[in-house]
């Protein structure tokens, strides 16, 4: 399957993906019936839970035919009912209720089945202690399949070592009589109580299960907020032996699959956590965590490891950002570097008071530290509460940088949902005097290119030039994200060779020279020439809107007075669309004036918009810019790598729009051009491309 190739062994973490799947296989009718199964849905983390709902009723209730039937146990929660009771109404497919906490006595009968099976499995008991030690059980009240669980490693243990009753029935004696009697026994006999208690405020206050590997962070990292700590300096046990060492400080109070840490159950967080009603008693288990106490050991575990003296290196520029980050991954170093980088502000929020804010405040200020978590927060933008914590980050500052507000305004602006409310927050605080929007990185370009009008209509109410506002994109969409670091260690590995001017042309004859040279090394040349794909380019403003395709957003820039004509790296800003945006974005440009064909300072003609709508195939683009006046046999197109990025489009040279149609293959479009030629009866051009403005190919 494609998303496996996409993806491999990750796409299970991958929810939407998962899901889409699960609909494909639900709707094909040669599947035959199938029956999901979806036991406790009541411990699932509460947003997850409301996802997983709504996921499965979309599902169900959709205009395809569903040959999936769900089973879904959970314990009868109110908010839970509230749920399947809101979407029975809305929803077309039939919910049935089985009242399961109606059923006491039955749910009784089918422990006691258990129990008859687990005690006659118990080899060293003669028959009668077998029905003795079952008498004795049926008759112990509180009975639940976790009780049952929790004690039976007891009985069979002093079963194994003797079959004499009477001191089997000692044991029985001494049982727990509840769950949480049970509970209290197991957390008894941690070796260090201290330890524990810290490792259960950590499992039970962390947003998602651990690995033991972060767990093994949090529990040895020193609260640490000088830049001078290590990650070598913190003294870890060894990763092998971990989890036993966790297991003897807890027993069978936790549960460790596939390398993560998880409570035994549900229960197990609801008997730790103190509440309202219920606090703490000395010398008990039993509400012994205080939630603020859980945050504070994380937020502090977390700012302590991003402050960590190796986090302080040079990211600002993205592709060395992401050959950090792999390389930071593939070690022990990055163990707990995207729980900490997405984490930390959910845990500070909570815990604010008991965390130095003039830490919090040198860590928010413009540094490579800084640039490091913020750039995993633009890789992995979905953090709770990010507007709070901002608030309380900005609460602590007085006059800010410009050159802070400018940074913070662009990471925000480059998210793919639109931030304005910590837009508006970042620009509302006081800062000293200069421009955040001109020159190189411009927070209006990001939010152009990321099509968040309501944020880059807040950064325009700001001072600016819209042509003056520029910034350097990275284009990494052909490669797959485990290929990227690898990709890129080789590419600063070979001396890179660009084209160059001579005498400020470069001949047609020459680019495809240098063109066909390129593709000499396989490995980092495959896939759509992927090596191109990793270089810098310059955009402004309205080349951002027109490769997001929003009409709206291109509007709003040209009426702010956005030059339809600039020429960029890129090239026009017709050329762009013509490649990356639709034709009403095309329309749009020539309705407002945009030139079809251009001549820089120098007059030097610029790749040609007609000729790169062809190479990419697009009949109706095609048809718009030959009613608007282009030519057939005029122009040529050089295409960038980020005009590439879709995958329609190869990188290089192509010297006219028949040709570029056939390079493509796009047979339909060379009828289509070949034909048009005919009719209209286009002469030749001569003497098309002998010189033009090079590009980066």
């Amino acid at each position: 399957m494609e998303v496996w190739k996409n993806n491999g062994r990750e796409l299970c973490n991958i929810a939407d993906s998962m899901w889409a799947i699960l609909g494909a296989i639900a709707a094909d009718p040669t599947a035959g019936d199938i029956v999901c199964v979806i036991d406790a849905l009541d411990e699932c983390d509460d947003v997850l839970r409301n996802y997983f709902v709504r996921k499965l009723t979309r599902l169900v209730s959709g205009k395809t035919q569903c040959h999936v039937r769900f089973v879904v146990t959970s314990r009868p929660y109110h908010e839970i009912q509230d749920i399947f009771g809101e979407l029975q109404i809305d929803s077309k497919s039939s919910f049935l209720r089985i009242l399961g906490e109606e059923e006491s006595e039955a749910i009784s009968n089918d422990i006691e089945m258990v129990i008859e099976h687990k005690v006659f499995r118990l080899s060293k008991l003669n028959d009668s202690a077998k029905q003795s030690l079952i008498s004795r059980l049926r008759k112990m009240e509180n009975k639940t399949y976790l009780w049952l669980y929790l004690i039976w490693g007891t009985i069979a243990t002093e079963a194994s070592i003797t079959g004499r009753q009477e001191n089997l029935f000692k044991v029985l004696d001494k049982l727990p009589d509840s769950v949480g009697d049970a509970y209290e026994a197991i957390l008894n006999k941690s070796p260090d109580r201290s330890r524990t208690e810290k490792l259960l405020h950590i499992v039970v206050g962390a947003e998602r299960p651990l690995t033991t590997e972060e767990i093994n962070v949090v529990m040895h990292i020193n609260v640490d907020y000088t830049g001078t700590q290590a990650f070598r300096h913190i003294p870890l046990e060894d990763a092998d032996a971990y989890p036993a060492i966790l297991r003897s400080l807890c027993g069978l109070f936790i549960r460790i699959e596939g390398g993560k840490v998880y409570l035994i159950h549900q229960t197990a967080k609801e008997f730790l956590v103190e509440t309202q009603s219920e606090k703490r008693k000395e010398n008990f288990w039993k509400h012994c965590l205080q939630p603020g106490t859980s945050h504070r050991i994380l937020a502090e575990a977390c700012i302590s490891y991003l402050f960590l003296d190796d986090f302080d290196n040079d990211v600002n520029k993205s592709y060395w950002f992401m050959i950090c980050l792999e390389s930071i991954r593939a070690n022990r170093l990055g163990c707990f570097l995207d729980y900490s980088a997405s984490l930390w502000t959910v845990h500070y929020q909570c815990a604010a008071p008991f965390v130095v804010p003039a830490a919090v405040v040198d860590f928010c200020s413009p540094s490579n530290r800084r640039s490091f978590w913020l750039h995993m927060n633009t890789i992995q933008p979905d953090i709770d509460d990010t507007a709070n914590t901002l608030k309380l980050l900005l609460s602590k500052m007085e006059t800010l940088p410009c050159e802070f507000v400018k940074t913070h305004l662009a990471e925000y602006a480059s998210l793919s949902s639109d931030k304005v409310e910590i837009v508006g927050l970042i620009l509302n605080h006081p800062r000293h005097p200069g421009p955040i929007l001109d020159g190189k990185q411009s927070p209006v370009v990001f939010a152009a290119l990321n099509a968040n009008m309501k944020c880059m209509e807040l950064l325009m109410n700001e001072p600016h030039d819209i042509n003056k506002c520029k910034a350097v994109v990275t284009n990494w969409d052909k490669i797959d994200k485990a290929r990227r670091f690898a990709v890129e260690q080789r590419r600063l590995a070979v001396k890179q060779e660009t084209f160059t001017l001579r005498n400020g042309m470069l001949s047609v004859d020459r680019l495809r020279a240098e063109d066909s040279n390129s593709d000499s090394d396989s490995d980092l040349n495959e896939n759509e020439n992927e090596f191109s794909h990793l270089i810098d380019v310059e955009i402004d403003a309205l080349s951002g809107g027109i490769i997001s395709a929003n009409e709206k957003i291109v509007e709003r820039l040209i009426i702010d007075g956005a030059d339809i004509n600039m020429i960029t790296e890129l090239g026009t800003p017709l050329f762009v669309a013509a490649a990356l945006s639709s034709k009403t974005v095309v329309q749009q440009l020539i309705d407002k004036g945009a030139q079809i064909t251009s001549f820089d300072d120098e007059g030097i003609e610029q790749p040609s918009p007609l000729v790169i709508a062809a190479a990419r195939g697009d009949i109706e683009i095609v048809k718009v810019l030959l009613k608007a006046g282009a030519r057939i046999d005029e122009g040529f197109a050089i295409a960038h790598s980020i005009i590439a990025c879709k995958g329609v489009i190869k990188p290089g040279f192509y010297p006219s729009a028949i040709e570029a149609a056939k390079m493509g293959r796009h047979r339909r479009m060379v009828r289509f051009l070949q034909e048009y030629k005919a009719k209209n009866g286009t002469a030749e051009m001569e003497g098309v491309g002998n010189v033009m403005k090079p590009g980066k190919i």
